[in-house]
């Protein structure tokens, strides 16, 4: 069954990642960016326990494969209903720059302290693996770097001047640090806030 269900999971994968070649701008809209984020995280590590799967059951493969394939077709499926108007009008309100870009340096600010508490702690962990304890509350809180810098970013290509290209710069590096440490999804996040910024800027 496994295997079978990973075909499926390639056919809504490939499909909109052939339609995304075609027209690229199209990697922005969310059903054809989750394509793309299933082809780099979720079809490589389905790839290799159907063919190593070590100690994981056979079921558990399948139903993790059967989630994929359900969640994917949720993408699409989701995204072909129309936004209404009418909420749209009624919460969309003008974007005050100075307050936007005040969030921005305490969600930076933020990161930057966590990453120091967080590595002065004593980090607890489950018996399955997983971090628990305070450790996850200073982690939740240090990736509000993420959101920090691309407020930074926007504001900087919005209204260039020193202070917020400085702050960009200065969101950037510890993001920068752990993508050059090879983590792929916090790498994938980066590239994307970084492409999203400019792409939306010049729209």
């Amino acid at each position: 069954m496994a295997p079978a269900l990973f075909i499926v999971l390639l056919a809504l994968v490939g499909v909109p990642l052939a339609m995304t070649m075609k027209k690229p701008a199209r990697i922005f809209e969310y059903p054809f960016f989750m394509a793309f984020a299933f082809a780099m995280f979720i079809v490589p590590q389905a790839f290799a326990l159907i063919r190593f799967p070590g100690f994981v059951e056979e079921g558990s493969v399948t139903a993790v494969l059967a989630m994929s394939c359900f969640s994917m077709t949720a993408c699409f499926l989701g995204y072909q209903l129309a936004p209404s108007a009418a909420m749209l009008h009624l919460t969309s309100r003008p974007v005050d720059m100075k307050r936007l870009f005040r969030v921005g340096i305490v969600f930076v600010a933020m990161g930057y302290s966590m990453i120091n508490i967080l590595s002065a702690t004593d980090v607890q962990y489950s018996e399955t693996g997983g971090m628990t304890g305070t450790a996850t509350i200073l982690l939740f809180f240090q990736l509000l770097a993420y959101p920090g810098f691309a407020i930074a970013l926007f504001c900087a290509l919005r209204r260039p001047s020193f202070t917020t290209i400085a702050m960009s710069l200065i969101g950037l590096y510890p993001l920068l640090k752990e993508a050059v440490m090879g983590r792929r999804e916090n790498t994938a996040i980066l590239a994307l806030t970084v492409v999203m910024s400019f792409f939306y800027e010049g729209a």
